[in-house]
């Protein structure tokens, strides 16, 4: 009796307690407004992958993994590495922001004049206008300051502006977008929308911290970062290729109608991730605060978030799966009707990136940077490989069930190595 009335006392002192954790309250606000954007996301892609058709859908698609691909040039690696040490010392978030921002947006014009010079001496004109709407995705994604938010643990007011952003894309789709609508129409309106919210960043950042995220850059502290984030920044590059880099491949083997058919399900399936993004993007720092209390800790609370994000993850994803028939068909019409099983494979692949970030993020937390890059590098080599050999053969099947092995095989590659060194360090500690 006694020991039920303590287990009942306990119970809402702990509740209260996970009820006011600060990651707790964070991840519910994102997921609100993650919520929100992928809702207003979801139908506003559809409605304009309707508009656009299966062929302008691929065009665009190949548009912009090219833009994301050159925008691989002045990554740096340094967003993750930003994060770690905001995490662990907030008075250096100004100065990082001011460096990283400079240096990026310095590439990043170069590179413009670059992208404008050349799609006007080598892209038939009949696609030109498509090309040219895309070019200030490669300043705004320059501009982007995530890492800061994230690093001092804010990130629902980035997330915010994102879902503002998302609204304000939607919204265009649905006032001014209409059957057969011209090629690069979406990419006009993503590059637009993309500069609103970048200014939007800055000029919340500016507000809260009282100065503007760029200025002269420290010499040393950009070198610093660099030889610590020169990793990240091959990832990065690496990660594009068993990602988005399938949809050219896709686009390159089938043509642009496989690619936009294709593209529709890669779009839908990313707005699910980013929907579970609502708690793991906050997953880095909380893990860089565990691990400084000891590796145990950390691997213990890593347990307890797995069980927590399956317990969220599979319902979902089960809802998701069983609905894809009825969203195609009353969202895509039958120019998409082919999309329905790409889109359930490549759900399910969400799920086990949802699962598996828990360990990936946690060689981060731990240093094991080059680890992280391995386990990138072999799902990169896999992933290539296979969607050569087999696309040609199997079709969009095959690519959808080859981005799923994948992350399979780097989720559980990192799970193994984070595993391996939390037990050799605790056994040496003991």
């Amino acid at each position: 009796m006694a020991e039920n009335e303590t287990h009942n006392l306990l119970l809402p002192g702990l509740f209260q307690k996970v009820r006011k954790s600060k990651l707790v309250q964070d991840a519910a606000a994102l997921l609100v407004l993650n919520v929100t954007s992928r809702g207003f996301a979801f139908f506003g892609t559809a409605y304009a992958a309707r508009c656009l058709g299966p062929t302008y859908l691929g065009t665009s698609a190949l548009i912009q993994a090219t833009v994301q691909q050159v925008a691989l040039v002045y990554n740096g690696g340094f967003d993750t590495i930003a994060v770690r040490r905001i995490a662990a010392d907030q008075t250096r978030s100004n100065s990082l922001a001011s460096s990283i921002t400079y240096v990026r947006l310095t590439a990043a014009f170069m590179l413009l004049i670059a992208w404008i010079s050349a799609i006007l001496l080598f892209v038939p004109t009949s696609q030109r206008f498509a090309w040219l709407v895309s070019a200030p995705l490669i300043v705004t994604s320059a501009m982007a300051i995530a890492f800061v938010f994230q690093g001092l643990e804010r990130l629902p007011i980035q997330n915010a502006i994102v879902t503002g952003g998302a609204i304000l894309t939607a919204a265009f789709y649905f006032l001014f977008f209409h059957r057969g609508m011209f090629l690069g129409a979406d990419l006009l309106v993503i590059s637009g929308v993309g500069v609103i919210t970048a200014v939007g960043s800055w000029t919340v950042y500016r507000k809260l911290y009282g100065s503007w995220p760029i200025g002269k850059p420290s010499r040393d502290q950009i070198l610093g970062i660099l030889r610590e984030s020169w990793r990240y920044w091959a990832l990065a590059i690496i990660v594009f290729f068993y990602s988005t880099f399938q949809i050219p491949l896709v686009a390159g083997l089938l043509g642009a109608r496989q690619a936009g058919i294709f593209r529709s399900a890669f779009l839908m399936a990313a707005g699910v991730e980013l929907l579970f993004n609502s708690i793991n993007s906050l997953l880095l720092a909380r893990l860089v605060i565990w691990k400084e209390r000891g590796l145990h800790i950390m691997w213990s609370q890593q347990a307890r978030l797995m069980v927590v994000f399956l317990a969220i993850g599979i319902p979902l994803t089960a809802l998701l799966f069983l609905s894809a028939p009825f969203v195609y068909r009353v969202l895509l019409g039958s120019a998409f009707a082919e999309g329905v099983t790409i889109f359930q494979i490549l759900v399910i692949g969400r799920l086990v990136v949802f699962v598996g970030q828990i360990y990936a993020w946690g060689l981060a937390a731990v240093g094991l940077d080059t680890q992280f890059v391995v386990a990138s590098l072999l799902g990169a080599v896999t992933s290539v490989a296979l969607n050569i050999l087999l696309i040609p053969k199997y079709g969009l099947v095959a690519a959808a069930c080859i981005a799923v092995f994948v992350e399979i095989l780097i989720h559980g590659y990192s799970f193994g190595v984070l595993r391996i060194h939390v037990t050799r360090e605790v056994d040496t500690l003991v």
